[in-house]
């Protein structure tokens, strides 16, 4: 996301809401350039090297913050990534990357050191006003017991005037409370602020925060926990209810919402793969092939041994049918293809039937 260098003095003026600098946090473990050639070997040498997972997530922020710099031009771009690996490869290769690329690179280095962090997805206030820059991404994690908030893209520095990139290294954005960046950083799913009582989208816009309070409390981590539990299709459906239930106010969030409904094909298909219903579905569809072809080449057998090959192909037919019967696909249009499929396998085992019962007769009336 593009931020003016202005934004810098913007953000000093909101310290209060901000981790403090600390002599401490100046001690980093800095990782060598022969450990950065990939996420993979970050996160093996971070795991080998850090005495904790604090000391590692504050290491890699202090790598990426100092050596990623925001590619103004990529940021234009419609998809600058196919995926979460592919932005992580090519932000690390490139030394330069949008938000998502800061993100992701974060994140997927992390996930090869073994240390679960959340990639969060929002937009953000800026001295009390949203930003119209777009659509923003962070990092969340728990270290020492303590949820906080990581925003290496920030923490690099800003875009100024001219469109050019200017580093300019903070530790202010490295472990916000919870409490502090949502005045700044809004996640879309509301249960990613982190916050027993979150904050709906009109009372930061209002800036009536102090309302929230009056609601029921949630327990965000275990709606993390379950959230995390569910398939593709339904992370997809449960954050669109959310953010419902919480409010869509602005255009955003709209966007947001209209991606998602977009998703579920994408997320149904995702689901089914991962459930294996869709290698069973392809599974009986090369079963069903395989049967065609041996009905296509039988014989012109007689008397025992037509039965016997009838019996058997009645038999294979039957089990096809079961197995595809005892699939449910999430994906709509695979799901249509798997019951037209059903229909297709009960034509040719209604065939096979008839050729069986025809025969018998005919051996019947020749006796």
């Amino acid at each position: 996301m593009k931020h003016l260098l202005l934004l810098l003095s913007i953000l000093c003026f909101h310290t209060p809401l901000y981790a403090q600098q600390t002599a401490s946090d100046t001690a980093v473990i800095k990782i060598p350039p022969a450990a950065t050639v990939s996420p993979t070997a970050m996160g093996k040498w971070l795991k080998a090297n850090a005495s904790n997972d604090y000391d590692a997530v504050k290491s890699l922020y202090y790598w990426i913050a100092n050596n990623i710099r925001y590619d103004v031009t990529l940021a234009s771009a419609d998809k600058p990534y196919k995926d979460t690996i592919d932005a992580a490869i090519k932000t690390l290769t490139t030394h330069a990357g949008t938000c998502q690329g800061y993100t992701c690179l974060f994140f997927e280095v992390c996930r090869q050191a073994n240390i679960p962090v959340d990639l969060i997805t929002g937009y953000t206030y800026v001295q009390g006003q949203l930003s119209t820059d777009g659509s923003h991404g962070w990092l969340g994690v728990q270290l020492n017991g303590q949820w906080g908030i990581i925003d290496p893209t920030w923490g690099a520095g800003a875009v100024d005037d001219s469109d050019v990139f200017r580093f300019s290294f903070t530790w202010e954005q490295f472990m916000i409370s919870p409490e502090k960046a949502i005045y700044t950083h809004v996640p879309f799913d509301p249960i990613f602020q982190y916050l027993s009582h979150p904050v709906k989208p009109d009372e930061l816009r209002d800036h009536t925060w102090e309302t929230a309070a009056n609601r029921p409390a949630i327990n965000f981590e275990d709606s993390i926990a379950a959230y995390k539990k569910q398939t593709a299709l339904e992370q997809v459906k449960s954050r669109m209810r959310r953010m419902e239930a919480y409010g869509v106010i602005n255009q955003l969030q709209r966007d947001e919402v209209s991606f998602l409904q977009k998703s579920i094909p994408a997320a149904a298909y995702s689901t089914d793969v991962a459930s294996g219903a869709d290698a069973r579905f392809r599974t009986a569809i090369s079963q069903y092939n395989k049967l065609v072809t041996l009905i296509s080449n039988k014989k012109s057998w007689g008397g025992t041994e037509f039965l016997i090959w009838s019996d058997y192909r009645i038999k294979e037919c039957q089990d096809i049918l079961a197995a595809a019967n005892a699939i449910r696909l999430t994906f709509d249009v695979n799901e249509q293809n798997r019951l037209n499929f059903v229909k297709t396998v009960n034509k040719t085992l209604a065939h096979l039937q008839k050729g069986r019962k025809d025969f018998v007769e005919v051996l019947k009336k020749n006796r």
